[in-house]
């Protein structure tokens, strides 16, 4: 078990860009991310319950508080890192936020993710020091990060609710050439065949519609349209995709866009209970996610890992799966982890595993990426 863990640690190498993380802190971020894994928790004092028993639980706390409150974790490795758990290609990726109140502080992350098998793996992330919407700045901020590690040509399509809309953030959008799919609402003013209408008036009936040519804030774009139910909210009941590339595909391609949403459900009440946290400060909040992202990741990865390699999942009788990957992967990695001294060839497997995957889609992203740049 420790061989494993000491093995681990060379994860946090990867995408390293600027001197070496000390090797401390990759010990502590690892052993919080399983103490996360184990209790299904990010309460600091239930998370470092699960580190070294020889160490005094107060030694543990004043440890994490140090990390918290002093480390400058490094977010552009970070997002390499995390990266590497996809592999290599064109990818999907959606931006969204997740927000909730503990006391009178607003906590309300702006995150973008990657699909990977119906999941949005996190990549970047941002808190935003205040309660509501986002807006193009923020947006675009957090987007030039992104492209700093993923070309444009490298995005196969960005998704995004009607939050994620304007004039300006379109045309950050189409300057950089990302071809989006953005929901869009129902007032919204679509100029076509030299007549303006409200975008609600290009959906008729439950069939899907597409209309190109269409102009937008005076941006040549595309339409897809359709009725998707008759709910109480009437903005509900329109699916209006905008977008500058395949309108054919946008309704499929939109519905990418969930995946995001599983991501916030599995770090919350799904898996580690993130709104539990009892952290307030933002620097020390952000830092918090992203270990959480890594738990993320190393669960998902490992249900993928037993789902292809190991034990497949049987569908049910409604055609879906009993668990999601996150969560079989989180309840083997925990099975795992909480039996090591009887499960220990399995925890090696299980680490093994996942460093191997990482180093490899590592290699095989830095050669596309030169490539690219060809």
């Amino acid at each position: 078990m420790n061989y494993s863990r000491t093995k681990l640690v060379e994860i946090f190498n990867i995408g390293l860009r600027v001197g070496k993380i000390n090797l401390a802190r990759k010990k502590f971020m690892l052993n919080f991310a399983i103490g996360i894994i184990l209790c299904k928790n990010v309460h600091v004092s239930n998370v470092v319950a699960h580190f070294n028993p020889d160490v005094e639980l107060d030694s543990h706390i004043r440890t994490a508080e140090r990390f918290f409150n002093e480390y400058k974790l490094d977010y552009i490795q970070l997002a390499i890192l995390l990266l590497c758990f996809l592999p290599p290609g064109r990818i999907h990726i959606a931006i969204d936020r997740t927000n909730w109140q503990f006391g009178k502080q607003n906590i309300n992350f702006l995150t973008i993710t990657a699909l990977c098998r119906g999941v949005g793996v996190p990549l970047f992330f941002e808190l935003l020091d205040k309660k509501g919407n986002s807006n193009t700045t923020e947006r675009k901020l957090l987007f030039k990060k992104l492209l700093r590690i993923l070309p444009a040509k490298q995005i196969a399509g960005f998704t995004a609710d009607r939050e994620f809309i304007g004039k300006e953030w379109y045309k950050f959008l189409i300057t950089n050439k990302i071809p989006f799919y953005i929901r869009i609402k129902s007032n919204t003013l679509v100029t076509y065949n030299g007549v303006t209408f409200r975008a609600a008036n290009f959906a008729l009936d439950k069939r899907k519609r597409v209309f190109e040519n269409i102009r937008v804030h005076n941006f040549r774009l595309k339409l897809a349209t359709k009725i998707i139910g008759y709910e109480k909210n009437q903005e509900d009941r329109y699916l209006l995709v905008l977008t500058n590339a395949n309108v054919e595909k946008a309704i499929d391609i939109y519905r990418n866009r969930w995946s995001i949403e599983v991501f916030f459900q599995s770090i919350k009440k799904r898996g580690f209970n993130l709104e539990n946290t009892h952290l307030t400060e933002l620097p020390r909040l952000k830092k918090l996610f992203a270990i959480v992202c890594l738990a993320f990741c190393a669960c998902l990865n490992t249900g993928l890992w037993k789902h292809d390699k190991i034990k497949p999942m049987k569908k049910k009788k409604n055609g879906y799966k009993p668990y999601s990957f996150f969560r079989y992967g989180l309840d083997e990695l925990r099975k795992a982890l909480l039996h090591s001294h009887i499960l220990e060839h399995l925890v090696q497997q299980i680490f093994e595993n996942l460093i191997n995957k990482l180093k490899e889609n590592y290699e095989m992203w830095m050669n596309l990426n030169f490539i690219l740049r060809l």
